[in-house]
Formats: C-alpha cells, sequence, structure tokens
C-alpha cells in the first residue's frame, strides 16, 4: 500500500462540506472557484432576470444547486480514494464525473458488506463501471441486513450481496487471526461460529494479564444466568 495525498481523497456526502476534508476545503473551494462562477454570475446576458418577473431566467437556487454539484463532481472525478456510505454513491457527483470522461474507479471496497442488502450494495457497485476488482469485506456469522418487511425477507431480500457470492463459488478468505481482543473472549465464538479456526496474534497472547482479572466478577468473559431475574 502507498501512502495517499491529503487531498487526492474525499468523503461524499449529503452536503458539499461532507465530501471534503475540513483540513483542505477552503483552500480547494478556492482553487475551483472557475467551477462555480459561471453559475453564480450567470450563464449570458440573455439569459434575463432571476426569480420573481424574471423572464425565465434561471433560479439563483437553482445556480446554487447546479454550482453544487459541478464542485463536486470535480472533487469525485479528481480524487484517488472517495470514501462514502451506500446511500450515497447514488449522488449526480459520481453520475457526472462519469459523464464527463474520468478515469472512472479502478476498485471498489465494501466494509461491513454483510450487514448490507443486496440491492445497497448494488448501488455501490453501479458508480464503478469498468472496476477490475471488487472487495467485499463483512462477516456473514454476525448481524444481517437490517430488512423489516416480512414480505421482503420471504423474498431473500435481507440477503447480502456478501452471502449471494460467496454461495454461488466466489472466493472467501477467511481472516483468522485477531488483535484486539483476550483470548478467552476468542474461543467462545471460534469454537461456537467459527469452527475452532480463530487464532490469537502474539502481541495478544503476550500481553500481561490485568490485575482487576483476579477477582471472580471481572474475568475477561462470563456468562450470567438471569432466567430469574426482573427488571426494577
Amino acid at each position: 500500500l502507498r501512502r495517499v495525498a491529503a487531498d487526492s481523497w474525499v468523503r461524499a456526502g449529503r452536503s458539499l462540506a461532507a465530501a471534503m476534508d475540513a483540513a483542505t476545503q477552503a483552500a480547494s473551494v478556492i482553487e475551483r472557484l472557475d467551477l462555480v462562477e459561471p453559475f453564480i454570475m450567470g450563464r449570458s446576458a440573455a439569459g434575463g432576470g432571476r426569480g420573481k418577473g424574471g423572464g425565465g431566467g434561471a433560479s439563483a437556487s437553482d445556480d446554487l444547486r447546479a454550482a453544487r454539484d459541478a464542485l463536486e463532481a470535480s472533487f469525485v472525478a479528481d480524487a484517488e480514494i472517495v470514501f462514502s456510505t451506500l446511500s450515497s454513491t447514488g449522488r449526480h457527483a459520481f453520475a457526472r464525473a462519469a459523464a464527463a470522461g474520468g478515469p472512472g474507479f479502478d476498485t471498489v471496497l465494501v466494509d461491513e458488506a454483510a450487514q448490507a442488502s443486496e440491492l445497497a450494495c448494488l448501488q455501490a457497485l453501479a458508480v464503478g463501471p469498468g472496476a477490475r476488482r471488487v472487495l467485499l469485506v463483512g462477516d456473514p456469522r454476525q448481524l444481517p441486513a437490517t430488512v423489516l418487511s416480512s414480505a421482503a425477507r420471504a423474498a431473500a431480500l435481507d440477503r447480502s450481496l456478501f452471502e449471494r457470492l460467496a454461495a454461488a463459488g466466489c472466493p472467501v478468505h477467511m481472516l483468522t487471526c485477531q488483535y484486539r481482543m483476550h483470548p478467552a473472549i476468542r474461543s467462545f465464538p471460534s469454537a461456537h461460529f467459527y469452527g475452532g479456526v480463530l487464532t490469537d496474534a502474539p502481541a495478544v497472547t503476550a500481553a500481561p494479564p490485568e490485575p482487576f482479572y483476579a477477582h471472580p466478577l471481572l474475568v475477561p468473559y462470563a456468562f450470567f444466568d438471569v432466567a430469574r431475574g426482573r427488571e426494577a
């Protein structure tokens, strides 16, 4: 992996402010004023007035929206990496960047893909026509996609694209070494959900035990039987 410059990635979100890193936002906008100025100053003197009684010219809000769209599309087209939620991949900025004949996306990576519906993932893949690689990162043994409609669940619309591709025989690489949790915490899910294949990184096994583990109620992992308990 090579280091990516701070000004070569953007976040695509609901607003222009969310589409740019705060540290470089002001400078980046100033550099691209040539994209915004035609919309703010008006397309031509022959365009007539704006707003009520303007003779059919575009309104100021239309100009502002067009300026924002052009600016967002320019950031998407020039960035090496674009971060986005699945829903935000349907923004016009992506379509405008593609229509401008940009290089497109070489790789599409969807994180927590097993918790997203299949349709949501397909929307993300649509922004990267010609992408040579698609990586879905997730765990189908954890939380599934949230689908409230019983009819949709009956039609298997709660299934993730991750699950569909895995069932179709696409290569799946399972990461078995964990780096974050105590071995006692890892042991239960490893035995009950992953066939005992999970292992601990050397940094985890070499870590000294916390002093409070000596207390019987403060062990790293424990089950409490609350079958006869009650809420206050």
